[in-house]
């Protein structure tokens, strides 16, 4: 009687069959996964926006001084920035070559050269700035509230940061550009 050899390794058409499989699934994940990329630089730029405005004024408080941030758009319409100085509606030019934004010995500036996940964001705004009471937290001026929308510059996703009169910042998206994470805006 034959015995029959044990096959060892695998076939051509095995090792075919396996990478055509994982060819398809990757084609069907990428879109996928790019969009995921987007949606995350959306909402890291908006966490990082809001993170600056709650971090001048806890300065504010902390050094029992008024804190002022000072929001602004690049005359092109692309670029913008984010400075904080400790005075009272005190202003800083963030988009100086060399900005005079600090806190302390600590820089205060955020833009969008600042960060690589914020490079293809817009941020639509009017150019301002706000100044928080060092006792409560709360804006100087309360009509001076601030709104800021921050878009991907080549999708449909956008997240809406407030700065409230009493000074606390609020993030959400708008119907239509549901990001997880975020509530509706009302």
């Amino acid at each position: 009687m034959k015995t029959l050899k044990s096959q060892s390794g695998v076939t051509l058409t095995e090792i075919l069959t396996t990478l055509s499989v994982i060819t398809i699934l990757l084609s069907m994940s990428v879109p996928s996964y790019s969009e995921f990329i987007v949606k995350r630089r959306v909402a890291a730029g908006a966490d990082l926006i809001a993170t600056f405005f709650e971090n001048a004024r806890m300065e504010a408080v902390k050094r029992n001084q008024f804190a002022s941030v000072t929001y602004k758009k690049a005359d092109n319409g692309q670029d913008w920035c984010l400075g904080a100085v400790i005075g009272k509606e005190l202003t800083c030019d963030c988009m100086a070559e060399t900005p005079a934004c600090q806190i302390g010995t600590a820089p205060m500036v955020l833009s969008n050269d600042s960060f690589t996940q914020l490079n293809d964001l817009v941020a639509n705004f009017n150019t301002g700035t706000i100044s928080y009471d060092p006792v409560r937290g709360i804006l100087t001026n309360p009509a001076s509230s601030v709104t800021m929308q921050v878009k991907h510059s080549a999708e449909d996703y956008r997240v809406d940061i407030s700065v409230n009169a009493v000074g606390s910042v609020s993030k959400c998206t708008p119907a239509g550009h549901k990001l997880v994470g975020f509530p509706t805006c009302i």
